[in-house]
């Protein structure tokens, strides 16, 4: 394949130096089931796009998991608010490129609902008591936008759950009053016995960041993906992709 002058074109995805040899890329969400399709998609669209890129079928998408591998992933989509604490403790060499405009949404924004029984508590304030459940410590939308939206309160007593999809099912089942559920997972898969009594404010939405020092290339066609990805109509869970910066992700610091 050679351009109109004759010259071999460069493969977008080859390793900084090589005009021949590419390197395979590897991409990963850390986000709920609803962002693997979504992902899944980006990365096909990638291929035909002529880059070589993997994506990592993570079982384990929790805080501690990414720790240990973001770092080592060239596409990446994670929570906004450990974004900022993994660059800011120098552990993440990855510039923040795109955000997601969920479906619904006025904008790359997402909140928190705040769930419990029919028959349970009808405000966040009668919850108090507890036990609040609650996905990982270190989660925005299953802990840390609820605890910005109680400031300076808090709940009696709280459990950890390890995701989403157990806080909803503990709060099914009575062992906990209610929890803090990022809003594009129940809208994507509501529980049935549960009701939304509450929600938080909008925050920036999960970033997508892309590692430095891949070639200008690369960069350039992952971020034409991305800002040309569309709803497909059937996974109901990102609109769109709009631009996004590290700074925009400074108010979860």
């Amino acid at each position: 394949m050679s351009d109109p002058a004759g010259t071999p074109a460069r493969n977008p995805g080859a390793a900084p130096g090589s005009a021949s040899t590419p390197r395979r890329l590897t991409a990963a969400t850390f986000l709920g089931d609803n962002t693997v399709e979504p992902m899944r998609r980006l990365v096909n669209d990638l291929s035909h796009r002529g880059l070589d890129v993997e994506l990592q079928h993570l079982g384990d998408r929790s805080t501690p998991n990414a720790l240990a591998k973001a770092a080592d992933v060239d596409l990446l989509w994670m929570c906004g608010g450990l974004v900022v604490e993994q660059q800011a403790a120098g552990a993440l060499a990855h510039d923040v490129v795109a955000a997601p405009v969920f479906t619904d949404q006025p904008g790359p924004v997402y909140h928190s609902v705040i769930v419990a029984r029919h028959d349970g508590p009808k405000t966040t304030a009668e919850a108090l008591g507890g036990p609040v459940a609650i996905n990982e410590p270190q989660s925005w939308s299953g802990h840390r936008a609820l605890r910005r939206h109680l400031s300076p309160i808090w709940f009696a007593t709280e459990m950890i759950s390890g995701s989403h999809r157990e806080s909803l099912a503990a709060v099914a089942e009575g062992r906990a009053l209610c929890a803090g559920i990022d809003h594009s997972i129940w809208t994507a898969t509501p529980e049935p016995s549960l009701v939304v009594i509450d929600r938080t404010t909008d925050w920036p939405a999960p970033p997508v960041l892309i590692r430095r020092g891949l070639p200008a290339a690369t960069v350039e066609t992952i971020t034409a993906a991305l800002i040309e990805f569309t709803d497909d109509g059937v996974d109901r869970t990102v609109d769109r992709f709009v631009p996004a910066e590290t700074s925009d992700y400074e108010v979860m610091g």
